[in-house]
């Protein structure tokens, strides 16, 4: 199982989640998520430079999203879309990715919500024509139907369930999260055998299973979003202190363990950050993100990703 650091959209955050994963295991490789929406359309020319820079130096494993849900329920939300100007978004999407040489993994536009299944099939059909199928993870939602998922399942090599859908999905009709997920995984694997993506989950008690290729969160980042920091315990997250000056005394406990790795990772890519304690802190939640993966895979698959 793979966990990928989502939100490694600037050469700050990627350095932190480079620097996380090597402190908790400096054989592992790095696995990253970036939105095509934050790293491409909103990052300014210099900063777009140097994250292609650092990507093309560092040895990771990336999955790059459209920014779909970005764009509908995120920062540009409020706007309505229609099929032409999502037509054009995923030319350029397709085609960033050509020119930047992309070689791992690109989730698909999954318009299922918005547009309805005709413009979901309307778009996979151009990434088939313009994009490698076997580097595209193809999105379920309950749209599609069960019957659309085991088609899915039987004909693509990678698919994908979006947890955020069925943490709601869950909530209303009063069912039980981890059931629901791990019966959906039995369908896929009852259907076919493709690699499965669990989009947007760091939650263990639904990653604690063997029925899964990867997941992605943003999770990892709330120390500079939200000054909040966790500390996995082995089974689950657990909150390290309540308030954020709580933490900053006792950063120097983890400080020096982060420090040799971040500061190896800034000068092999260049980077000029300022060195804080934030910095620390997100580099710390990542090295227990990736931990927490180590984990799982010691218990389900062996030891190995």
């Amino acid at each position: 199982m793979k966990l990928h650091l989502a939100g490694a959209d600037s050469a700050r955050k990627l350095v932190a989640a480079v620097a996380g994963s090597l402190a908790a295991d400096s054989t592992a490789t790095p696995y990253l998520l970036t939105s095509y929406w934050y790293s491409r359309l909103q990052a300014g020319d210099k900063a777009n430079g140097l994250w292609r820079k650092l990507y093309d130096f560092v040895d990771a494993e990336w999955v790059v999203d459209s920014g779909l849900f970005t764009m509908m329920f995120g920062s540009g939300r409020g706007r309505t879309y229609d099929i032409k100007e999502l037509r054009a978004y995923t030319a350029k999407y397709v085609r960033y990715l050509n020119e930047i040489r992309f070689r791992h993994y690109a989730v698909e536009m999954d318009v299922h919500k918005v547009l309805g299944m005709n413009a979901v099939f309307e778009l996979r059909a151009y990434l088939e024509d313009h994009w490698p199928v076997e580097q595209t993870i193809y999105v379920w939602h309950e749209e599609e139907g069960i019957d659309g998922l085991q088609r899915l399942a039987a004909e693509r090599p990678y698919i994908a369930l979006s947890i955020p859908e069925l943490r709601e999905v869950a909530s209303k009709r009063k069912l039980d999260l981890n059931m629901l997920t791990l019966n959906l995984l039995r369908t896929i694997n009852e259907a076919g055998s493709p690699k499965v993506h669990m989009l947007g989950c760091s939650q263990p008690s639904v990653m604690f299973n063997p029925h899964y290729t990867s997941t992605d969160s943003t999770s990892w980042t709330a120390p500079a979003r939200w000054k909040k920091v966790q500390v996995f315990d082995g089974k689950t997250f657990r909150a390290f202190d309540k308030h954020w000056g709580t933490f900053q005394k006792n950063i120097k406990r983890h400080e020096g363990f982060i420090r040799t790795y971040y500061e190896l990772v800034r000068k092999q890519l260049g980077v000029e950050a300022t060195f804080n304690e934030r910095d620390v802190a997100v580099a710390t939640l990542a090295c227990w993100y990736k931990r927490m993966e180590l984990t799982i895979n010691k218990e389900y698959y062996g030891g190995t990703p």
